[in-house]
């Protein structure tokens, strides 16, 4: 841990399961993607809450099939927390972000369509050190967001529900399903 709290970090994809679709269809990835992000790695530092606060990518070689991936995303999988919270069962919390979709849409205009993603976390139970909550998530419009076409919308809205453990003695999410 540095003075100022934050911690500095090195991520790595040693191992990892792909799944792609492309133009609606399963798409079986190169075996050149596999040894490509194995070579990847980032540097950076976590705040003392374990929010990336910094990272930059220090190896690998982006490609077009490495930019289709969601990789931004993956420092957004646990939710960012900025301040400590003292929960009851029943009480909770929420999370909004605005995100890309997960896969590039083939339609002139909304290649580069961003989403509104929430998503709420309920304490369901506490015992043994691990906190365990609901999680309800929402997908929606990014109302923020200006297609590159005239005449060209995209509309999104779904829900999914999930878990997520978290370590109360470490302060840190330790899985999430949804």
């Amino acid at each position: 841990v540095e003075k100022d709290g934050d911690v500095p970090f090195r991520r790595t994809i040693p191992r990892f399961d792909i799944e792609l679709l492309k133009g609606g269809q399963i798409y079986a990835p190169s075996l050149n993607i596999g040894k490509a992000l194995a070579a990847f790695a980032w540097e950076g530092s976590l705040d003392p809450y374990g929010n990336v606060k910094e990272m930059r990518k220090t190896e690998g070689t982006e490609t077009d099939e490495i930019k289709a991936l969601a990789i931004p995303e993956m420092s957004h999988i646990f939710p960012e927390i900025t301040e400590s919270h003292d929960l009851k069962v029943g009480e909770g919390f929420k999370e909004e972000r605005i995100v890309r979709l997960p896969t590039k849409l083939n339609i002139a205009g909304l290649e580069h369509v961003t989403i509104k993603w929430t998503r709420e976390y309920i304490l369901k139970s506490q015992q043994g050190g691990i906190a365990t909550f609901e999680v309800k998530t929402t997908y929606a419009t990014d109302p923020a967001f200006k297609p590159e076409m005239e005449n060209t919308t995209c509309q999104v809205n779904g829900s999914g529900t999930g878990e997520a453990t978290f370590e109360v003695k470490r302060g840190v999410f330790l899985t999430s399903r949804l």
